[in-house]
């Protein structure tokens, strides 16, 4: 079956260049695979190129644990040329993040009271996914209740019903 899916890859980025386009993989939470063999096949795509250049590129996304794995794999690691890693963001980035996702959403940016930003922020540690789920669980549980927005108080109710989620800080901090 993977070389059957390598050999489908390979025709299809050959095609694609054919035709002038170009070939972008993405993978996103790659430090999820814990196959060194499947880093290795993937990183055989790279060798598809002509004499002018590589006809495929490839983004790994992932946590910190991605950079290990990638190691593992010489071949691959020689060939990264780019090598980013977003921290966590701070307070304000959070509530700018979470305004921004507000607004390309069509809704209203100013929706999240400032002691619920503090909250997800805290709870979320300040890394953008952990913010997502939080903000998606607390916008449901606000339409639940017909709320117009969400404050601290709904965020401490779905830190409170959330098994897996981090203890929600005892006292709402004025600033962070």
């Amino acid at each position: 079956m993977r070389a059957e899916l390598l050999h489908a890859l390979h025709e299809l980025i050959v095609g694609n260049a054919q035709r002038g386009r170009e070939t972008l993989i993405i993978v996103d939470d790659a430090q999820q695979v814990d196959d060194t063999a499947w880093f290795e096949e993937l990183s055989s795509l790279l060798n598809i190129q002509t004499n002018e250049r590589t006809l495929v590129t490839l983004l790994l996304a992932g946590t910190p644990e991605l950079t290990a794995a990638i190691q593992r794999v010489q071949h691959l690691d020689r060939r990264v040329s780019i090598r980013c890693a977003l921290a966590p963001f701070n307070l304000e980035q959070t509530t700018q993040y979470i305004r921004y996702r507000l607004t390309v959403a069509g809704g209203d940016a100013s929706m999240f009271a400032r002691d619920a930003t503090i909250l997800i922020h805290q709870t979320s540690r300040g890394i953008p996914r952990a913010t997502n789920d939080l903000c998606d669980s607390t916008l449901l549980l606000a339409r639940l209740d017909g709320l117009p927005g969400v404050d601290g108080p709904v965020v401490r109710r779905v830190l409170s019903s959330t098994p897996m989620a981090p203890e929600a800080p005892a006292e709402t901090p004025s600033n962070s």
